[in-house]
């Protein structure tokens, strides 16, 4: 079912709002199951599940970060060189989004949404 997500008043103080809708709309629209039969005009509740949103934020923002710290500190080890640990932190970066992506997909392809539905009222 597709879900319009309408902007709450918390949304105007949080500095990430334009990530959540970059084209400067006041809602935006998600894709999820429909495991509980919610029919046209119904309002529903959406949550991710807490180990889901702990695993996001891991791989999006974690991870690259200890790549590309990895990556530097282990060719500065071996050729005490700047370029070559410059560029091994990119390609620890680069890595990290490859490995964040194939989660992803990984996730996408189970059966189990971590997205949990409700019906409000």
């Amino acid at each position: 079912m597709v879900v319009r997500l309408n902007e709450r008043a918390a949304c105007a103080a949080c500095g990430a709002r334009f990530a959540c809708t970059p084209t400067g709309q006041q809602s935006r629209h998600v894709t999820v199951p429909n495991q509980i039969g919610a029919k046209v005009g119904e309002t529903v509740e959406l949550t991710v599940r807490p180990r889901v949103s702990l695993l996001s934020v891991g791989l999006v923002f974690l991870l690259p970060v200890l790549l590309g710290m990895v990556g530097y500190f282990v060719v500065w080890g071996l050729c005490r060189a700047e370029k070559p640990a410059v560029l091994a932190t990119m390609l620890g970066f680069a890595l990290a989004f490859v490995v964040a992506w194939r989660v992803n997909r990984f996730l996408e392809m189970r059966q189990e949404s971590p997205v949990r539905v409700r019906k409000v009222g």
